[in-house]
Order: structure tokens, then sequence, then C-alpha cells
């Protein structure tokens, strides 16, 4: 049973043998985490934003198509300081970054939402065609989850989960 009320009285309602109680004006969503909290319903979490930050259209769209038809909704970026202000303003769940951008590139945007108390634990994935040396991938380390050739179109969408899930 659960109870919608307009009294406050959550412990009263739970001794009543209420498995949930809420107090109206209950909106829709709340409504639906508590019935589907008892099973009652499927529950579905809203879709997670990717943001991709790259600056060739090919790439962007081949990205934003893979991720759309596995239900993430996807917003982007054509160059760095953009996805840099989007990555603060958007708040994605989660980062698909190119290294290679005119303007402000991979490396520093990665330095700029690292510096970001709003932004310094997004999850950020590298994908990039770029061949990297050691510095550049020592670098890297404990800054993004995973770097990942550009070519590596189903591994993306498993790195995308796996960010998702922590």
């Amino acid at each position: 049973m659960v109870i919608i009320s307009i009294v406050a009285e959550r412990a009263k309602g739970l001794s009543l043998g209420a498995a949930c109680v809420l107090q109206k004006p209950v909106d829709r969503l709340e409504l639906a985490t508590a019935l589907a909290s008892l099973g009652l319903l499927p529950w579905r979490k809203p879709p997670a934003t990717v943001l991709v930050i790259d600056d060739d259209p090919a790439a962007t769209a081949l990205l934003s198509s893979y991720l759309e038809s596995s239900g993430h909704r996807v917003i982007c970026a054509t160059e760095g300081r953009e996805g840099a202000n989007l990555a603060r303003t958007a708040k994605p769940d989660v980062v698909l970054l190119d290294l290679v951008m005119p303007g402000l590139s991979g490396f520093e945007v990665i330095d700029t939402l690292k510096r970001d108390p709003a932004t310094q634990s997004l999850p950020i994935i590298v994908v990039t065609a770029k061949d990297l040396t050691r510095e550049e991938r020592d670098a890297l380390e404990g800054h993004v989850l995973r770097v990942l050739p550009k070519t590596a179109q189903n591994d993306v969408l498993s790195e995308v989960r796996r960010a998702l899930a922590d």
C-alpha cells in the first residue's frame, strides 16, 4: 500500500502497514520512483548525457549516431573551448574527447576541466587518431578513464557504460 496524504505523518502511515508514504503535492517523478522502488513499475533512469568534443564532423556524427542508438543523449562541441564551457553548463555524465583540435587542444581541455571543482570529477574518455608518445600517455594517466583509437567504436560504448556505472 502507498499512502499519499496532505499530512506529513510518515511514521504513522508506515505503522498502519503502508510500504511508502508520500506527502502531497506529489510530482510524477517522485511517484514513479516510489512505485518502482516497490517493484510496482519498471524503473528507467533518464538517459545519460554524453558530451562529444571533436573538430571532425564525420567522427562526431558517427559517435553521436552510435551513442543515440544505444539510448544516450548526445551533445557536441566542435572545439575545445566550446566543449569545456558545455561541460560546465550542460553537466554531462561523461565526456568523449579528441586530443588534436585547433584552438584549445584536448590536453588543455582536460587540464581546464580537472582544475574546475564543478567538472573535476567528470569522467573523460579520450577518442583520438593521434599516436601518443609515452610522455603524452603518462600526462593523461590518472586524468582520463581510457584512451581509445577512433577506430574502436565498439569499445567506446562499453567504456561509456563503465564510466556511468562508477
